[in-house]
């Protein structure tokens, strides 16, 4: 999917919306697979951390949100109007993320009851672990 297809589903725009393109989406196995590039002007660097910049966490998490709410949008067959974080079961970041890094997020829907999606979410850059979380989101 394209970056214009994907700001067609995510409800976030700029400068919140942290999904370029989905590189392949399995519905059968409830899996997705997105990118996203840190521009060095994105607007959080200047005040984290002046000196040494690097992703927030939580935009971390919200960039593995946003994947998982593109995966059940895509698996609904609909546009998601807006979907929420409704839970952090767990999230663990193991390396930094620093400016003209470009991620790629693999999730997976692992659970579902009604209106709850648990979503399990990788973050990688060129193959290294960066960041997983355990997320539920509602709709």
């Amino acid at each position: 999917m394209s970056k214009d297809e994907v700001a067609k589903i995510l409800p976030q725009k700029f400068p919140f919306r942290f999904i370029n393109t989905v590189e392949n989406l399995d519905k059968e196995n409830k899996e997705i697979v997105c990118e996203y590039y840190f521009d060095e002007e994105s607007y959080f660097f200047e005040g984290h951390f002046p000196d040494k910049p690097i992703v927030p966490g939580v935009i971390l998490v919200e960039s593995m949100a946003q994947s998982g709410l593109i995966l059940i949008s895509k698996i609904l067959d609909e546009n998601t109007k807006v979907g929420y974080l409704a839970k952090i079961t767990s999230s663990t970041f193991f390396n930094p993320v620093f400016p003209k890094n470009e991620i790629t997020i693999k999730s997976k829907i692992i659970d579902q009851f009604g209106g709850f999606y648990t979503i399990l979410s990788t973050v990688y850059i060129s193959g290294r672990k960066i960041a997983k979380s355990k997320l539920v989101l509602s709709l």
